[in-house]
């Protein structure tokens, strides 16, 4: 597990930017299962901006 604690401003800023939307949360979920490409990951969460595809 990653521990980050209000001490640590500048780490904080990151884990809180990475956090900040839905999909970057679902993202970090599916990733925490098991092992995704791109088109794997914008495939499951219906996301096509996310790699560029048509």
């Amino acid at each position: 597990m990653f521990e980050v604690g209000i001490d640590e401003p500048d780490k904080l800023v990151r884990v809180a930017h990475a956090l900040s939307t839905r999909a970057r949360v679902d993202i970090l979920r599916l990733l925490s299962s098991k092992s995704m490409n791109v088109i794997a990951i914008a495939e499951e969460l219906s996301l096509p901006g996310l790699y560029g595809g048509q």
